[in-house]
């Protein structure tokens, strides 16, 4: 290969180089952290690597999943592109062997949304799992303020008279 073909050739890799950020990744379609682009396909996953202040979106779908906002996520925000007639979290209200029982969504967190206006989550249980009481679909823990929770439907709790969201902590 002569001078002429290699300064050729490194060129055209040069080109390809300069525009493949360009391109780009394919768009996500599951969950995104808008704060650092990074996708995921679990709830739980995007939401234990947010850092405070971080807002995750869930694109339409059925997410089989418990998700615990632990203390340190605070002010985060958890929103669906499409709302909760698109977007659904079906948990499993159970208890341990210690007879606790969890709930779907589980904030300890202060500042924490779940939602917005057309934002918001259909939030349920799986049918399979149906023998815990004394549980809600959404629990905000003692202490935690500045919780929101917006634009959001919780169906479907058993046993009857399941608390949809049960706290005396939330705005």
């Amino acid at each position: 290969m002569n001078l002429t073909h290699r300064c050729a050739l490194l060129c055209a890799v040069f080109a390809l180089l300069l525009a493949a950020p360009c391109m780009g990744a394919p768009p996500c379609t599951t969950v995104e952290n808008l704060d650092t682009g990074v996708c995921f396909s679990h709830i739980q996953t995007a939401v234990a690597a947010a850092n405070s202040g971080e807002t995750i979106t869930v694109f339409p779908g059925s997410y089989d999943e418990n998700i615990v906002i632990t203390a340190d996520k605070a002010n985060v925000i958890l929103r669906s592109t499409n709302g909760a007639a698109a977007t659904t979290i079906v948990g499993m209200i159970q208890s341990s062997s210690g007879g606790v029982a969890w709930p779907v969504v589980d904030i300890q967190a202060n500042g924490f949304t779940l939602g917005g206006t057309n934002r918001g989550f259909t939030i349920t249980q799986s049918a399979s799992h149906t023998t815990a009481g004394g549980v809600s679909g959404v629990h905000i823990h003692p202490n935690v303020t500045g919780v929101h929770i917006i634009g959001n439907t919780v169906r479907d709790l058993v046993p009857a008279g399941t608390p949809a969201i049960a706290s005396s902590s939330a705005e």
